[in-house]
């Protein structure tokens, strides 16, 4: 049997629980200060975490946009976000809800039963194989460590939003970037005075400018794209794909009839 992927726009209560459950995650780890999260806390108290409130936004806009896969531009953002003291979470997840979009399990029949944990399996698949991962003998006993770092980085958020209690058992490990990050600080340091000899003394500078600055901004732009999946993704308690279908499934293994 083959799955095909289809989505659809959440509702703003599937919103809510993802953002309830990465709250509890950011406090866990010292990133958040505990709150009860609903729909009438203000986004200064979901978010608030130390004195600059006049930055602070952007950086929970960005990590919105990644939890929710989205391309929201950060002045767009702002007029959902601030002023943070009258804004509220139901005004992100309405947002949000407007522009992400969540797998939909599909119903799959097995014998004449519903079995919810085949249709996540077979959709796992499907969205492994679309990655590039070579799905081809991918079956419920297979190992999750056989992808962990080929497939699963690349839709982790995308099982996140299906299943947010995912968000409590999933571990990532990111590459070090630090090569890129100092190589691009390197060409910025050198922009700086080749400009100013090209203003000062010699117009003869200014292509060298000119150079080091496309250096470095090529080099910033390389290393945001190699970060932009985590290196490994794994799942904690899970050891193999029938695990992982089970909990997308939403759907303890006892409590299954197929």
């Amino acid at each position: 049997m083959k799955a095909s992927i289809e989505k659809y726009h959440p509702r703003i209560e599937e919103i809510l629980e993802i953002l309830k459950l990465d709250h509890a995650h950011l406090v866990e780890i010292g990133e958040a200060e505990v709150v009860e999260v609903g729909f009438d806390t203000s986004v200064h108290d979901w978010f608030w975490l130390g004195d600059d409130l006049s930055r602070i936004w952007v950086s929970n806009a960005n990590r919105l946009n990644g939890l929710f896969e989205m391309d929201v531009s950060i002045r767009e953002w702002k007029t959902i976000l601030t002023p943070p003291r009258k804004k509220t979470v139901r005004d992100i997840c309405e947002f949000v809800a407007e522009r992400s979009t969540v797998v939909r399990i599909p119903q799959l029949s097995i014998l004449g039963r519903q079995c919810r944990p085949a249709s996540a399996f077979l959709t796992l698949k499907k969205m492994l194989g679309d990655t590039g991962a070579d799905t081809s003998n991918l079956m419920p006993s297979s190992p999750l460590a056989d992808f962990t770092e080929t497939g699963l980085p690349k839709i982790y958020l995308t099982l996140i939003r299906t299943a947010p209690e995912l968000i409590k058992r999933i571990g990532l490990q990111y590459r070090s970037d630090g090569v890129h990050i100092a190589l691009a600080v390197v060409l910025l340091l050198a922009t700086i005075p080749l400009g100013v000899a090209a203003i000062g003394s010699s117009v003869l500078f200014l292509p060298l400018a000119l150079m080091s600055l496309g250096g470095f901004i090529y080099v910033w732009h390389l290393s945001e794209r190699h970060t932009r999946y985590p290196l490994r993704v794994e799942f904690e308690g899970m050891k193999d794909f029938r695990d992982l279908s089970y909990a997308l499934a939403r759907k303890p293994p006892k409590a299954s009839n197929c």
